[in-house]
């Protein structure tokens, strides 16, 4: 398997292997990581060969309905998906990012996939940014990202709020974890589980339950 990330906006795209890539991230950057000084981006598209699977990831932003709009749709799209572990919630600046632990056989274009799940959930889920959602392009994962003093930190409660959002998007990554528990929470959830469906057929999934 194959991932593709980076650790600053303007640096180039990092190919590698999931065990090269979890050797650099610790060997290199844990521990700027744990004291808050360094965000990791990382595509949402991981490459077997010449298959491609893509993990759900959708960005929920505050500047279209506020904070508890964002909250609100990120437990409905726990529910749409049965298991509030089969996301990893994240905060962002401005919200929530929300990546499924399942990554998906690719068998359509990204854009068509963009385009489908946007006709189909936008009156449902309206916080959802669809500019930086369901993409290729690395995205802001965890850690310390921008220039403010938010931090990109996994929820790891069942229910979701705006004041919850609130409290952890101000604490720095060895505030949310130990040590260990970071390790393995990049061992076991940043690289997803890779599952022969077809995102095609799981959309279609999620348009009849939506309709």
């Amino acid at each position: 398997m194959i991932i593709q990330y980076k650790y600053v906006p303007t640096m180039f795209v990092v190919k590698k292997t999931k065990d090269a890539f979890l050797k650099d991230f610790f060997d290199k950057h844990f521990h700027e990581f744990i004291e808050g000084k360094l965000g990791l981006y990382v595509s949402p598209e991981f490459l077997v060969g010449s298959q491609q699977y893509l993990q759900f990831n959708f960005d929920l932003d505050s500047k279209f309905k506020g904070l508890s709009q964002v909250a609100k749709d990120a437990n409905k799209l726990i529910r749409l998906f049965n298991n509030p572990f089969d996301f990893d919630v994240v905060t962002t600046t401005t919200g929530l990012h929300m990546i499924s632990h399942v990554a998906y056989y690719l068998d359509m274009a990204i854009t068509d996939c963009n385009h489908m799940l946007a006709d189909c959930m936008s009156k449902h889920f309206p916080s959802i940014d669809w500019k930086g959602s369901v993409r290729v392009t690395p995205f802001g994962r965890l850690g310390h990202i921008d220039a403010s003093d938010f931090y990109m930190n996994p929820i790891l409660t069942k229910g979701i709020s705006d004041n919850i959002i609130k409290r952890i998007r101000k604490k720095q990554p060895k505030q949310i974890m130990s040590e260990d528990e970071w390790i393995k929470y990049f061992q076991t959830r940043i690289i997803p589980k890779l599952v022969t469906a077809r995102i095609s057929f799981v959309i279609k999934q999620m348009i009849d339950k939506l309709s």
